[in-house]
């Protein structure tokens, strides 16, 4: 046969035939084994319609946790309740801890965290401080993954602490939309608390100077505490014509010591049992010298906030030099505000009015509070009414020594527990709960005439106790971070008493 024949009769007959009979076998095949198939198939479309509905149920149930989240969070404003808000925030993002950083120089200070920063062997922790030179470097901790996220602003950053890796930037509109929300209530939150005090100022210095200490209340506080530094039985401020214009206290006899107002018209007589030693009248003089200076430059505004400033803390250092158990009180305070300011990073600003602050936070209390009243006042209280006498005396140079909110709310707690007002949590100004934290340590640490002074280690242990109570946490962890420095200086400085 001819090879065209043999094509020929390939296509035509042997092609078809294969064809058919395949055909033949496979519709025999399917009309034997159909239902096997056909039961394959409904698997099939089973298993896929059980993904595809799993996967659309996840999908709408986070959206719907989100919405919820973000409407909730919209119509928060309050800052604790924000921050507490915060915090559930990673339950979305399926991560175990958060924490919040905001920009102060070159450096990120931690401002709220759900990690417990004190608790030994935990398998995650935030510091107190990240520049940002390590951010890129430090990515994991333990088992776990840390992301971080920098605001477009720069001013915040945000970062998630996970075992499995997170991509903030994925959800980058959120986080931007959610702490654009906390910055505004953070910066509303210290706005308040400073007009607060700019509002009622006055109220406050007209009832409790005007009111309850008399018209003449400033120069009653000044004499009183002439009259407490020298021990002196009585203390009379008189014009050149010898009118009274303040008296305080008696004596039984008429030979005063008189002292001359420098700049002014007026003159001070101090009565006391037994004359004056000369460090007593050069220290005395010198004194109402500044506070003649002080009076008398009034009207100029720089010059009188810095001579202000000089008198009070001069006025501060006369009781405590006086009193053995106050002695270098002031000085201690600082110190240890000053180290916990520079842990957290504060800036230059901040750092004075701690200076500041430290030095003049009992102002309030060195008068004699008899000498001061001018109706009956439940001596059980009068204590309680320092900050506030002290924040009246700073309030002339609050423009140039914003410091009269610190000297405030110094006795107050985070838990609402302090005094004189009972504010709570972020509503105290952070350089105040600083301050508060400071005068504690030092008060456990001190020998008083009711009670001897603890050892450091345990003033540690209890100030440790106090924090997320009495204190704000973070600052409790930066004491903490230091003590041992603080402790070292501490004895250093208690020498130049001996």
């Amino acid at each position: 046969m001819q090879p065209i024949d043999e094509m020929h009769y390939f296509f035509n007959k042997t092609l078809p035939d294969t064809i058919t009979d395949n055909l033949l076998d496979l519709t025999d095949f399917m009309s034997n084994y159909m239902w096997w198939v056909f039961l394959l198939l409904m698997l099939l479309f089973i298993y896929i319609t059980y993904i595809l509905s799993k996967k659309y149920s996840k999908l709408e149930r986070t959206s719907y946790d989100l919405n919820t989240f973000m409407y909730d969070y919209a119509t928060i404003d309050n800052i604790d309740v924000a921050t507490t808000k915060l915090m559930d925030f990673r339950k979305w993002l399926r991560c175990d801890y958060i924490a919040l950083y905001q920009l102060q120089g070159e450096t990120y200070i931690l401002i709220s965290s759900n990690i417990d920063l004190d608790a030994k062997g935990s398998a995650a922790g935030a510091s107190l401080h990240l520049s940002r030179q390590s951010l890129k470097t430090y990515t994991t901790l333990g088992n776990y993954n840390v992301t971080s996220y920098i605001t477009q602003d720069q001013q915040l950053l945000f970062r998630s602490y996970s075992t499995q890796r997170l991509r903030l930037q994925s959800h980058q509109g959120i986080i931007e939309i959610i702490l654009a929300h906390y910055s505004c209530l953070r910066e509303d939150d210290e706005n308040h608390t400073e007009l607060q005090i700019a509002k009622t100022a006055k109220v406050l210095y007209d009832t409790i100077n005007g009111t309850r200490f008399g018209d003449d209340g400033y120069m009653r506080y000044l004499l009183s505490m002439v009259k407490k530094v020298v021990h002196a039985d009585r203390v009379t401020l008189l014009s050149n014509s010898d009118d009274i214009k303040v008296d305080l206290g008696s004596c039984d006899h008429d030979r005063p010591k008189t002292f001359f107002l420098r700049n002014t018209d007026n003159k001070v007589d101090v009565y006391t049992q037994t004359p004056l030693e000369a460090e007593a009248l050069k220290t005395l003089g010198s004194f109402l010298d500044l506070t003649g200076i002080f009076i008398s430059t009034l009207n100029e505004e720089s010059a009188m906030a810095k001579n202000y400033i000089r008198f009070l803390e001069q006025a501060n250092a006369l009781l405590e030099n006086e009193d053995p158990y106050r002695y270098l009180h002031s000085k201690k305070v600082r110190l240890v505000s000053m180290e916990i300011g520079k842990v957290l990073f504060l800036s230059i600003d901040e750092l004075d009015a701690i200076d500041h602050a430290s030095k003049l936070h009992d102002i309030g209390s060195i008068g004699d509070i008899n000498d001061l009243l001018q109706e009956s006042y439940d001596e059980s209280d009068s204590y309680r009414l320092h900050p506030i006498i002290g924040s009246i005396l700073l309030e002339p140079v609050a423009n140039l020594y914003p410091i009269a909110s610190i000297i405030k709310y110094h006795h107050e707690r985070v838990d609402g527990k302090g005094y004189p007002y009972g504010i709570k949590g972020n509503e105290i100004p952070r350089l105040a709960q600083i301050l508060a934290l400071s005068e504690y340590f030092i008060e456990l640490i001190s020998d008083r005439s009711f009670k001897a002074a603890i050892e450091f280690k345990e003033a540690v242990r209890m100030t440790r106790e106090g924090s997320g109570k009495m204190f704000d946490k973070i600052i409790v962890d930066a004491f903490l971070s230091i003590h041992e420095e603080i402790e070292t200086r501490l004895t250093r400085l208690d020498k130049t008493k001996q």
